[in-house]
């Protein structure tokens, strides 16, 4: 967590950032009698003096007052915390605060630089990290803004719920109400804040840039971290929102601010799947830039005179699922292809028709779209049996694609490990969803 900056900057690969992200599995190097720093000097690692442990106890019973003091002001967000373990720790792995969705670990010295108040929005801001399931979205964006992004969605939440931010607490007013992804991509044509930063807690806990004052690396048995969170764990934390949700609705404790933010937890992501796609295509360095040199004609029809893709390149495998149980959606999958397709100079796009086995693939171009669209919509696609996807992931041995979208309702086999490409699933509807933990997925509502 951070000081609120907005103007635009250039991330420096070249400055530490700071480890402010919690909800996912700390990763901990060797301790330094098990290799650490090469060149460094090694110091042994030791126990918690017995006076540590008692500084833990004393930490453990104010930490206890301060989630009282919670379920007091703020209930709702208490209800969650009480699903944690909350484990004072002496430990060089761990500086401020981490989670790992199971327990909360707290550092008896960063405890000793916080007031009542700060000491429960740190406990507040880590349970909204498990909740949002942020360590399981970060995917394989960049650390650094993609901390600053779950810090400050979290931090948003917590103002409506009537918290105050801690003294150099991150918050990008303008981006209140956003997702982290989207946070995460306003950061990137953005500066990070260089000065105000305080680190409340940490994702990442690793060997400190120098060794230990006085030589001594700490291990402290108490910290004992799970593995990240998993399929299992993260549906726990869906069901706890939704039992707090209605117990807090039931008894007039849900705060107005957050009512919409929980509902929007529990409702499936609702983001354009364009712009997800975008994103794979941008990764994938043949973008292009936005230019009125190619005006995006999707947007004609409405008297919208806005830019397209100059110079950029698509070359995406989409399936579409043509069972019998999306034969209503067809006709929107089969538009939103087209429109994605006329925002890109140059397409190169195999679309793949299958339910349980594959019927037709078409190899298209920029010239051929609206031939194609006109001739889909009319004639219909080639399908209407059962769904198998293991098919269309066997075509990537013969095509590697820039990525692979899926048009689906969700019902069928697909393989246990994910394709060697960016994939992402496009569901028609809120209650579908993917047959596997894997890949992106959006929800075309």
């Amino acid at each position: 967590m951070t000081a609120a900056q907005s103007s635009p900057v250039v991330f420096d690969p070249h400055i530490r950032p700071p480890c402010s992200l919690a909800g996912e599995e700390p990763v901990f190097l060797p301790s330094p009698t098990r290799g650490g720093r090469p060149n460094a000097v090694q110091p042994s690692p030791r126990l918690p003096t017995l006076q540590e442990t008692e500084r833990k106890q004393r930490l453990k019973t104010r930490l206890q007052a301060d989630l009282a003091r919670l379920l007091l002001w703020h209930p709702f967000t208490a209800s969650l915390v009480l699903h944690l373990d909350i484990v004072p720790v002496r430990d060089s792995r761990v500086r401020t605060a981490a989670t790992d969705g199971r327990r909360v670990f707290f550092d008896i010295d960063f405890a000793d630089t916080l007031g009542d108040d700060d000491r429960a929005f740190v406990l507040a801001h880590e349970v909204w990290h498990c909740v949002l399931e942020h360590a399981h979205r970060r995917g394989k964006r960049t650390p650094h803004p993609w901390a600053l992004a779950v810090d400050s969605e979290v931090n948003s939440i917590l103002v409506r719920d009537g918290l105050t931010l801690p003294q150099g607490a991150v918050r990008f007013e303008d981006m209140d109400g956003r997702s982290a992804e989207q946070i995460y991509a306003w950061l990137l044509d953005h500066e990070p804040p260089a000065t105000g930063v305080r680190q409340f807690d940490q994702h990442d806990p690793a060997l400190p840039d120098d060794t230990p004052e006085g030589g001594s690396w700490v291990e402290d048995p108490d910290f004992r971290p799970g593995g990240p969170p998993d399929a299992g764990l993260r549906r726990e934390w869906q069901q706890r929102l939704v039992s707090a949700e209605r117990s807090a609705r039931e008894r007039g404790l849900l705060p107005e601010g957050l009512a919409c933010t929980v509902q929007q937890v529990l409702a499936p992501p609702s983001v354009p799947w364009q712009a997800v796609l975008r994103d794979f295509v941008r990764r994938s360095g043949r973008g292009g830039d936005w230019s009125y040199a190619r005006v995006a004609r999707r947007h004609l029809w409405r008297g919208a005179w806005l830019p397209g893709r100059h110079g950029a390149s698509l070359d995406l495998l989409v399936a579409i699922d043509t069972s019998g149980s999306t034969r209503a959606t067809l006709g929107r999958f089969v538009t939103e292809i087209a429109a994605l397709a006329r925002e890109y100079a140059r397409v190169e796009m195999t679309l793949v028709e299958c339910d349980a086995e594959v019927h037709r693939t078409t190899r298209l171009t920029e010239a051929d779209i609206d031939h194609w669209q006109h001739t889909a919509l009319r004639q219909g696609l080639l399908g209407g049996g059962g769904t198998d996807f293991n098919p269309v992931f066997d075509l990537l041995a013969q095509h590697t694609p820039q990525a692979l979208v899926f048009f689906t309702d969700g019902c069928g086999d697909a393989p246990e490990t994910p394709p060697p490409v960016p994939m992402m699933w496009v569901l028609a509807d809120a209650q579908d969803s993917p047959p596997v933990d894997w890949g992106a997925r959006v929800w075309m509502t």
